[in-house]
């Protein structure tokens, strides 16, 4: 039986400051149960990609981000080991 893993990165724009400033979270699903943390790091809203669940631009703060983020091409490998 074939394990299914997806890793998903996103804003809760319901808790951003007035600044439009809001906490990047993760959500986890194997199998259709769901874990979901804060990542601990932020960013404005307009800096954000919700489509492909990270940051825009080539900034140092979004390029920060993203490598911070980079767990997504690991996750590749790990949802094939698993199948």
């Amino acid at each position: 039986m074939a394990t299914l893993l997806n890793i998903l990165f996103y804003l809760k724009r319901g808790r951003s400051t007035p600044d439009d400033i809001s906490v990047i979270y993760t959500r986890i699903t194997i199998n259709g149960k769901r874990s979901e943390f804060s990542t601990g790091r932020q960013i404005e809203l307009r800096k954000w990609s919700s489509g492909s669940g990270n940051a825009k631009g080539n900034s140092d703060e979004s390029k920060s981000i993203n490598r911070y983020l980079g767990i997504k091409p690991y996750y590749w490998g790990a949802q094939k080991l698993c199948i």
